[in-house]
């Protein structure tokens, strides 16, 4: 008997897990509420206090249904998931996209955001006659004429061979005759054609023609190689789908975030990870990475609220289109409260207002 009624009253002090998490954060009936900082959604003032999208949005909910609570702050998704997996938090508010996992794990509210992963990249220079100058003393250039004047010298060296015996009034002997040659070589393949000197000998003229068409090939090369040089933007032109991802050498995202999960689960593995957007923003804008890749909306405000938007540039491709919700406890009582006045409150007017105020409207489909 006294086994019996010790083990009943053990029962009462220690309670069920569930019931343990519910008494630490109902008491008087007060919620407790976990928030990330996470600008445009959660921002934290100065003196402490918070605004957002979803804190807009949490302050209506709350006061529509009498909600008493409390923010209890963390440093990162991943702790306040786990706070929220051991019912240490009653809702965390931060707009957490939806996958299968955390449908099995928690409670998953209607989304009230609509948001896709993008790519930012550093702006090239601005200038275009910057450019030119750059591109005309780069050592790239360099190489260029070094290789077209080593060609024109072997070709006036063979003509001049061929037409020194039978035709020295035009391509003279020694030094001058090899100077005469390297002239001809040079007018022919830039078109010019003064007719100063020509070749005479059935040789000379077959290299002549040989060399006009081998000229034009040259000189198109060298051409649209400088003109790609000038113009180009390698973002642009190697970024045009995802997967055009795994090109690319030096990657950003942000740790344990869904653009994290995303790069993983593509084999997009040579990726650096940052704690917050706006430090991997600035190592993109340092030249320290080439790419950052996370949750479009958010880079769009970063850019915007830390006046980035001249240097970095969000690249036109969309993918992976996630919706966004609060999560909960499994079984969580919260959740059938809170539905309908979401779905309601997303659906008129003032809400709208809520997304204009943050920039953001453009950005739900």
């Amino acid at each position: 008997m006294k086994k019996l009624l010790f083990l009943f009253f053990s029962l009462i002090m220690l309670g069920s897990p569930s019931s343990f998490g519910q008494n630490m954060t109902y008491n008087d009936n007060r919620i407790t509420v976990g928030v990330l900082v996470e600008p445009p959604f959660v921002i934290k003032d100065a003196d402490g206090s918070y605004y957002g999208i979803s804190i807009d949005l949490w302050y209506f909910l709350s006061d529509e249904l009498d909600i008493r609570y409390e923010f209890k702050e963390y440093q990162d998704q991943w702790s306040m998931l786990r706070a929220l997996n051991y019912k240490e938090v009653d809702i965390c508010i931060n707009p957490f996209h939806v996958s299968g996992t955390r449908l099995n794990i928690f409670e998953v509210s209607q989304p009230f955001f609509i948001s896709s992963l993008g790519i930012a990249a550093k702006k090239g220079a601005s200038n275009p006659y910057q450019t030119i100058i750059t591109s005309i003393f780069s050592f790239e250039f360099f190489n260029v004429v070094l290789v077209l004047m080593s060609i024109i010298i072997v070709v006036g060296m063979i003509v001049w061979v061929v037409e020194r015996h039978y035709n020295n009034e035009q391509f003279d002997k020694g030094l001058n005759g090899l100077g005469d040659g390297i002239w001809w070589a040079t007018v022919t393949m830039t078109t010019v054609g003064y007719g100063d000197k020509t070749p005479k000998t059935i040789a000379g003229r077959l290299i002549s023609v040989f060399w006009m068409f081998a000229a034009m090939i040259v000189l198109s090369g060298i051409t649209a190689s400088m003109t790609s040089k000038i113009n180009y933007d390698p973002l642009n032109m190697t970024i045009e789908r995802p997967d055009d991802l795994k090109k690319i050498r030096r990657i950003g995202t942000v740790s344990y975030s869904s653009s994290e999960d995303y790069l993983v689960n593509h084999k997009v593995r040579a990726h650096e990870a940052y704690e917050n957007v706006l430090d991997g923003l600035r190592d993109l804008n340092e030249g320290k990475i080439d790419v950052f890749v996370y949750d479009k909306p958010v880079m769009r405000y970063m850019l915007n609220e830390h006046r980035l938007e001249g240097e970095i540039r969000i690249l036109p491709i969309t993918f992976n289109k996630q919706y966004r919700s609060f999560l909960m406890p499994k079984n969580s009582e919260l959740l059938t409260r809170i539905n309908p006045e979401l779905v309601d409150k997303i659906s008129i007017a003032s809400w709208q207002k809520v997304l204009d105020k943050y920039n953001l409207s453009d950005e739900v489909d």
